[in-house]
This record gives C-alpha cells, structure tokens and sequence, in this order.
C-alpha cells in the first residue's frame, strides 16, 4: 500500500499542511530519521529551497521533522492579524459564483464566516478593529 505524503508548494495552506504531517506521521512506515527528506521530495518553490538550506545531518535525525517545520514556520507563517485581515477580505469579496447552487453557496460562506472566528480566537480578539486598520 503506497502512502500518501502531504505536497506543499507555494500555493499551498502552510497550516493545513502541517495538519496532513501530523497525520502522515501516524501511519508512515518510514523511520523517524527518513521522515524530513521523505517529505522534503514531495515540496517545491520556496518550500523546497529552504528545505534544501538546513544540513542533512539535521534532517536525519528522530527530531528531522521537527527542524524541517520550524525552518517553514518561519517562511510561511504569517502574523496573525494579517491572516485575519485576509480572511475578511475574502468574506466581504464573497460572491455567489455564477451556476452555484444555493446550499453550496451558503456552504462557503458559513466556511468563510468560520474561519473568520477561529481567527479571531487564535489571536484572542474580542473584536476585528486590527484587522480592520489596513482598511482605513
């Protein structure tokens, strides 16, 4: 049976990503020290130039996947209110897509209404006004 290793390229949800790792890690067979460059093979863009910037003996080590995802949090995780900004963004831009049914489109937006609020947990955020700033 073949795994299904987790992709990340430029594009990608860097968060859902590292969701899939959690999961992949749970039931690869490939040893703890193969894990990062098992994972570095199925990245590319700046992904995979980073990766390719930490040293193989860092990479083949039981705690390889945790250096390679430290290196990436770095590159990919953005601040928080800057996520929550994109978020609104994206909700207020919101519109019915042209031949989506109805409960589809409803769909979506509850998606997008909460991500908006798991947002504003993350940050602890009672209210959006930093979100909002950029808007002035």
């Amino acid at each position: 049976m073949s795994e299904k290793i987790p992709n990340l390229e430029d594009d990608s949800d860097y968060s859902r990503w590292k969701k899939a790792v959690k999961v992949w890690q749970l039931g690869t067979t490939a040893k703890k020290t193969q894990q990062a460059s098992r994972l570095i093979g199925f990245m590319n863009g700046r992904a995979y130039e980073a990766a390719l910037q930490i040293a193989p003996a860092e990479l083949g080590v039981e705690t390889g996947v945790d250096k390679l995802i430290t290196e990436l949090d770095s590159l990919f995780l953005k601040d928080a209110t800057h996520d929550l900004f994109m978020a609104i963004e994206d909700f207020e831009h919101y519109k019915r897509p042209e031949g989506v049914a109805m409960d589809l489109y409803v769909r979506d937006f509850e998606q997008k209404r909460k991500k908006i609020d798991q947002l504003r947990k993350k940050e602890k955020s009672t209210d959006c006004d930093s979100a909002l700033i950029p808007l002035l």
